[in-house]
């Protein structure tokens, strides 16, 4: 499907564009960071940071994001009654419209699932690594969102809106609670090597926030950050002209335009070594369980809606676009293991047991990292803004 809401139109260079330019890379992120601490004190109205009465039960947080619509019948949520079904089209009040007009029959999944550790959890032999780990594990089978269209849905999970322009949770998180050592962003992003997610960087951007809450790209050995070196032809004398003049330049700006974030940091991408997906979740799982960092680290994993219980169309196989019912998870600490929360109908099209929706998920990961999602908000455009809008509500059962 086309993506042109998610593409800016051309323009000509601006002025923050040939900063960018002059002085790029960690310079612009560090700069970024200063000017932000300076917008802080300026502002203060703009900021409400919440002081909750509960203590974080995580200190980090990973979140694995799987862009493209992870099919939880196919993964983590068990439906014998499709391989009862199997090749019958659904009718009447049963009948499932799907997003591309094509109309095909119930499809099993192609996988076998098989119950796996103590809490005897049904899992796709296509994850058998994970699989060996979902004690570790809390289930939310019930998610909703509130598209089925790929851009809007990926912002909804990586910002809490379905239009562009709002910060990402990991800005938020940032945000919230900072950074230990301000020589490193608090704040990074993996990309996968086969290219970025729909809408891009926009993912994890950070919105109206102060720049240095984005996401900072890391890529691999050989370029693991972006802009890490001059370009060739461009010696250090030059360079630190070139900084000098970009400091004078942004201090004119700031007492021209005070509280205006002045720089939108770029990072280019670069690619990871890893596209595979069971293997290196399970042994992420595994290596921060063995160095007790587990008991400290939330990882969440998700995508950004499920897939129908019918084939995209007779006899095309595949399965459409489902944002009424699907699978994510987390683990790590202050949380139930080897635990599900809510539930989809038989078919697995539909939340029908205490539906979740990202509003929610937010605001749990949030408590999780000892976070009000109420109070944890920006003044911006007339309004106080928050992840979760003007929703949401920690899911208590699911917490130990």
């Amino acid at each position: 499907m086309s993506h042109k809401n998610c593409q800016s139109q051309t323009s000509p260079l601006t002025r923050r564009q040939a900063l960018w330019e002059m002085g790029g890379g960690l310079a612009g992120i560090a700069l970024a960071q200063l000017l932000a601490q300076d917008t802080a004190s300026a502002a203060p109205a703009k900021i409400r940071i919440p002081k909750p009465d509960f203590a974080p039960k995580a200190k980090n947080i990973i979140m694995i994001f799987l862009p493209g619509g992870l099919s939880s019948i196919d993964t983590f949520d068990y439906k014998p009654e499709l391989v009862k079904h199997h090749g019958k089209e659904t009718q009447g009040a049963n009948a499932i419209t799907p997003f591309f007009g094509k109309r095909g029959t119930v499809m099993k999944s192609p996988w076998q699932f098989r119950p796996k550790g103590k809490s005897g959890k049904y899992v796709s032999d296509l994850l058998p690594q994970m699989g060996e780990l979902v004690d570790d594990m809390t289930f939310f089978h019930s998610m909703v969102s509130r598209s089925n269209a790929h851009g809007p849905a990926l912002f909804q999970m990586s910002t809490g809106f379905i239009f562009q322009g709002f910060p990402s949770i990991g800005s938020w998180v940032s945000y919230g609670l900072g950074s230990e050592n301000k020589n490193l962003p608090s704040f990074v992003v993996l990309p996968d090597r086969r290219g970025f997610p729909p809408c891009g960087v926009a993912n994890w951007g950070n919105g109206f926030l102060p720049a240095s809450h984005q996401g900072v790209i890391f890529g691999d050995q050989r370029n693991p950050i972006a802009d890490l070196q001059p370009k060739a032809g461009v010696n250090a004398k030059s360079q630190a002209a070139s900084y000098d003049l970009l400091s004078a330049l942004n201090e004119e700006h700031l007492k021209l335009n005070p509280g205006e974030d002045a720089l939108v940091s770029r990072i280019k991408a670069y690619e990871l070594a890893a596209a595979i997906l069971d293997k290196p979740t399970a042994a992420l799982l595994r290596d921060l369980k063995q160095r007790g960092l587990l008991d400290e680290t939330l990882v969440v994993f998700t995508t950004e809606f499920g897939r129908l219980p019918i084939s995209q169309g007779l006899g095309e196989g595949g399965r459409d676009h489902n944002p009424e019912g699907f699978t994510s998870f987390m683990a790590g600490p202050g949380l139930k293991k080897g635990f599900s929360y809510g539930a989809t109908d038989e078919m697995g099209y539909k939340a029908v047991q205490d539906p979740v929706t990202i509003y929610d998920f937010h605001a749990t990961i949030l408590h999780l990292l000892g976070l009000d999602h109420k109070g944890l908000s920006w003044y911006h455009n007339g309004l106080q803004r928050r992840l979760t809008d003007v929703h949401g509500h920690v899911l208590q059962p699911a917490l130990a």
